[in-house]
Formats: C-alpha cells, structure tokens, sequence
C-alpha cells in the first residue's frame, strides 16, 4: 500500500470511531410541572373552594398552568365588553357562538308557567 492509501485508511477508522451510533434516547423534561411551583398560581391554588367555579378552575389549571382568568366584578354589559375588548377576535366569535348555543338550550328548557300551576283538570276546562 501507499502512503495515500495508508492515510485513507487511517481517516476512515477515524471518522468511523467518531461517529456516535444511536443510543437510548431520553425522555425530555415536561416543563409545565414547573409551572405548578409558580407563586401565582399557589395563590391561585389556595383561594379555590369546593364551588363549581372553583372546581372548574382547578380543572383547567391542571391541564394549563399559565391559563388566567380575568377578574369580572362589574355588571353583566361591563364584563361582556371587557371580555370582548380583551380577547382575541377569533376567541371572542367562538365565545359569542357558545352564548347563543347556550341561550337556545336554556329557553328549550324553560316550561310554559301558566301550564305548571295547573291541574288537568284546569287544562282540560280551557279546551
């Protein structure tokens, strides 16, 4: 052999040699846990209660820990058009299509009032 095949040889068995061959790979890190150890959100922790609202809250903190909730004490319209102000236009339609759905399901719910207070009896009489 040569001097340059010698030298080829010996650069081979060394790029060979540095070559990492694939090994177990790591699990990485979920860095959301480390959320949960944010002050804030250990107050936010500390204030729940056994409330719907609370429960909720606790819910969706656990799947997002950097979810925030905004403080709504006005009336109704104040906190409507606080909300809308605040929130991303396509979250904000989203919203407003939720409303509407909800509004359709409570008045399917709602029972005529004069038909509850009365009797068959009654009912019958006004046929």
């Amino acid at each position: 052999k040569n001097t340059q095949q010698l030298k080829l040889d010996s650069l081979t068995s060394s790029i060979s040699k540095n070559v990492q061959r694939p090994g177990p790979k790591m699990a990485i890190a979920n860095v959301m846990p480390l959320a949960l150890n944010e002050p804030e959100f250990l107050k936010m922790e500390s204030k729940l209660t056994n409330s719907t609202e609370d429960q909720v809250k606790h819910l969706l903190l656990r799947e997002n820990p950097t979810r925030t909730f905004p403080e709504l004490k006005s009336t109704f319209q104040e906190n409507m058009g606080h909300l809308k102000i605040h929130m991303a236009y396509n979250d904000w339609k989203e919203f407003e299509t939720w409303m509407h759905k909800w509004l359709i399901f409570q008045m399917a719910q709602k029972q005529n009032t004069e038909e509850k207070g009365k009797t068959k009896c009654q009912k019958e009489e006004c046929v």
